[in-house]
């Protein structure tokens, strides 16, 4: 999974009663470090359920990477980004060879569950750890979700219900 650095804006983890912002002001760092936060929670309930099955699951930050984002935004942002920020930042190939590399190198090939800046491993921010919030997330986006109720048809199978029993 392509994650980011950014999980790190959400240093006192998820708010798991507020996941839609309705009950704060939304900013948005914090909204992106929280997106990115229950993307590596969720990484900790796949690498689990995919265990020995030869399947694995990382998340890579990509670093600061030059790319069209920000193109919604008013014509001040998209000047500054284009004269400055763009500047400074790395071609997108970098991050496409590092992502490569952690998809098909077989010197990661038996490595899961784990969190890269392009492909040196790093330790995610606690918050991101917490199996204990990865399982309620997951619950709580099954049931925002609706993806245990698909019409009468048979539920979603759930790596928190089959990891644990």
């Amino acid at each position: 999974m392509v994650g980011s650095e950014g999980h790190r804006f959400a240093a006192w983890g998820l708010r798991l009663d507020d996941l839609n912002w309705e009950k704060r002001r939304y900013t948005g760092l914090k909204s992106y470090g929280s997106a990115k936060t229950a993307q590596l929670l969720s990484m900790i309930l796949f690498d689990e359920y995919f265990r020995n099955t030869g399947v694995s699951i990382n998340t890579m930050h990509p670093g600061a990477v030059r790319t069209d984002t920000g193109q919604g935004n008013g014509p001040v942002c998209r000047w500054f980004k284009r004269n400055f920020f763009d500047k400074t930042l790395k071609s997108p190939e970098i991050s496409a060879e590092a992502l490569y590399y952690l998809g098909a190198s077989k010197e990661v090939e038996n490595v899961s569950g784990k969190f890269f800046n392009l492909t040196t491993e790093e330790e995610p921010a606690p918050p991101a750890l917490d199996r204990e919030a990865a399982c309620e997330l997951w619950e709580k986006t099954v049931e925002m979700t609706g993806l245990n109720d698909l019409s009468g048809e048979k539920p979603v199978r759930n790596p928190v219900d089959e990891i644990t029993h």
